[in-house]
């Protein structure tokens, strides 16, 4: 039975000082039916003695992270946000040892694992711009939008998605996404109108989200369920991995370290991308999965993967439906007709509606959650992608647990919706500044 005293890789202690604690504290006297004046004083003063506390070690937790160095101007210092992502992220590293019962990652907080791409990469923080380079904020016609352009094709695309304010000259040198241009145009366009451009487009685009979607904003959804199948004691998880980047082999990468058994299957024409980003970076986050390439262009590809599914016991896979759809495999008939199977699906924005066909990125999906670090000359970006590590350690938590309660499910883990989540957390904490000699530079394990 694990300990859920324990933090391991944090030097922090449990305590009424940990934003946890204090929500705990929080609970307890709301549930409270009598008090008096003295003592409504006296928790008043005891309350604000714990948020102090609290801030404190949300400051502290942003310091630890690594992530401050990668948020500002390249050329200023490094600033940290309103928001406590660095402490979800401890909380949700810890929650998964604590349901798993085991030390996942020994010695590691789950806040260091916000920055772990940066620092193999050595990437610096650049403002505006994300740290790959890739993903810009530019202001619009009426606010900011994320335009993120990782992929070649989508250098192509910037002519159509322009095409209502672009003459023909800004045309010819959108071709070679020329950056002054892309911002005279994007500044010309509504953000909305921006967003159902490029989406139409199959671009990945963000702008700052609305204080609505900040108060809805869940961090899973339940698409469907199916038939229970109990667990035993001494069972550890089947776990096929369809995923690629960051999110999902992230995800995998924690279940393995847990005690899964992991495979990560790979298309035979379309590997993931990060074997050819950062070689070490995939090897860490796939090192210990059994590996598989199918050709998914074949009959007996999708023959073999059909099969694999039938013996797994988690599906965990990032493609849009349509992707799936096309190789004849629908996950939602796959939980139904599979007592016990968890398939979680880690999207943009979520599995409804138009979103389900929405792309995105780590960088725009941290913007749409609401991430941002405000500055006078507008949003900077927070950290490296800041999304997909974030939906990670959340995707494992939730696929642990759906597993080991034996529910057979398809889920949606949303990076948007993890992000706005966790920066709805703990928003009610004083501000506290980070002293510059706290901080620490990005880890690597």
């Amino acid at each position: 039975m694990p300990d859920p005293r324990l933090h391991h890789g944090s030097d922090h202690p449990v305590a009424a000082t940990d934003p946890a604690a204090r929500y705990a504290e929080l609970l307890l006297t709301k549930v409270s039916l009598h008090t008096d004046s003295a003592r409504a004083q006296q928790d008043f003063v005891q309350r604000t003695v714990a948020q102090l506390a609290a801030a404190a070690v949300v400051a502290d937790d942003w310091a630890r992270s690594g992530l401050m160095p990668l948020c500002g101007h390249g050329d200023g210092p490094p600033l940290r946000a309103h928001h406590a992502i660095p402490t979800c992220a401890r909380g949700a590293l810890d929650a998964l040892r604590q349901i798993t019962g085991v030390d996942v990652l020994p010695g590691v907080d789950g806040a260091t694992l916000l920055s772990e791409r940066a620092a193999y990469h050595g990437w610096p923080r650049r403002g505006q711009t994300s740290v790959n380079g890739h993903c810009h904020l530019l202001p619009s016609a009426d606010g900011w939008v994320a335009l993120n352009l990782a992929r070649d094709e989508d250098i192509e695309m910037l002519p159509a998605l322009f095409a209502p304010v672009a003459d023909v000259r800004e045309r010819e040198q959108l071709v070679s996404g020329e950056s002054a241009v892309v911002r005279s145009c994007v500044a010309r366009m509504h953000t909305q109108h921006l967003l159902q451009r490029g989406r139409l487009f199959g671009l990945a685009l963000g702008a700052p989200p609305t204080a609505a979607f900040l108060h809805t904003a869940g961090w899973q959804q339940q698409l469907c369920i199916g038939a229970h199948r109990p667990r035993r004691a001494d069972e550890r998880p089947k776990v096929l991995d369809l995923s690629a980047l960051w999110a999902g082999p992230l995800c995998t990468h924690l279940l393995a370290a847990a005690g899964a058994a992991v495979c990560k299957v790979e298309s035979a024409t379309r590997p993931d991308a990060s074997r050819s980003g950062l070689p070490a970076f995939y090897t860490l986050l796939n090192a210990g999965k059994s590996k598989r390439v199918l050709d998914f262009r074949s009959a007996d590809g999708i023959k073999v993967l059909r099969e694999m599914i039938a013996g797994v016991d988690i599906v965990i896979e990032g493609a849009r439906p349509r992707a799936l759809h096309a190789l004849g495999i629908d996950a939602a008939s796959c939980v139904e007709q599979q007592p016990g199977l968890l398939w979680l699906r880690i999207t943009g924005h979520g599995s409804t509606d138009d979103r389900a066909d929405w792309v995105a990125f780590g960088d725009d999906a941290a913007i749409a959650g609401g991430a941002a670090i405000p500055a006078k000359d507008g949003p900077l970006f927070c950290g490296d992608a800041l999304a997909d590590p974030l939906t990670g350690l959340h995707a494992a938590v939730a696929a642990w647990h759906y597993w080991q309660d034996g529910h057979a499910a398809l889920i949606d883990v949303s990076l948007a919706g993890v992000t706005g989540w966790c920066v709805q957390f703990a928003r009610d904490l004083p501000y506290l500044d980070v002293p510059a000699s706290a901080v620490c530079a990005p880890k690597r394990r």
